[in-house]
């Protein structure tokens, strides 16, 4: 994942990660500076897209400082 042109997750596993299937995965990033927009992009780890490998997002917060 690139949030504001920085590479904050490289080749994440969600279901590693999460210890499992079905289950939830929070990741946190401050410091993030946006004035008007914020670019976030979702990067596949394959270049062939399928129901395994496309980026998945359930939700995002964003917080104003």
């Amino acid at each position: 994942m690139v949030l504001q042109g920085k590479t904050v997750l490289k080749d994440f596993d969600i279901v590693r990660a999460a210890g499992g299937r079905y289950r939830a995965v929070v990741r946190e990033f401050t410091g993030v500076a946006a004035d008007r927009q914020l670019d976030l992009r979702l990067v596949p780890k394959s270049a062939s897209l399928t129901d395994r490998t496309a980026p998945t997002l359930s939700g995002i917060e964003v917080q104003a400082q």
